[in-house]
């Protein structure tokens, strides 16, 4: 069954939308205009002062750079070893293998784990 809806009742709510929203906007302009006046007293309304000019101090001119030859550097001919304090001889390793030299050959890298299963997303096409 179908439900009618009555024309009177169906204007009057339209006259409602349409009150209830010139009602909103006339209460936006009214305080927007309130704010205004309020703002507009309140400014001092005296100019900005005109900033100071700006003094720059005087730069004195630099010298002319002169070119002159290097001096020699000063080349460290004494060179004095002296023995670490508290070395015992042995290198401590704490992992328990010997640390190898730059002259020995690589040691191969640990294997991965293998991947893990892919995930199968089930569908009614395709059942895992």
């Amino acid at each position: 069954m179908e439900r009618r809806i009555d024309p009177v009742t169906r204007d009057r709510a339209l006259q409602l939308v349409r009150r209830a929203t010139l009602g909103g906007v006339a209460t936006a302009l009214g305080l927007s205009g309130i704010f205004t006046a309020v703002a507009a007293h309140t400014f001092p309304g005296q100019p900005v002062a005109k900033p100071l000019p700006r003094v720059v101090p005087p730069v004195p001119v630099a010298a002319v750079p002169v070119q002159v030859a290097p001096t020699t550097p000063v080349v460290i001919d004494d060179v004095r070893h002296h023995p670490a304090q508290g070395y015992s001889g042995a290198p401590v390793v704490s992992s328990g293998t010997v640390p190898r030299g730059p002259g020995q050959a690589p040691v191969a890298a640990p294997a991965f784990p293998p991947a893990p299963a892919p995930v199968c997303h089930s569908t009614p096409s395709h059942p895992c």
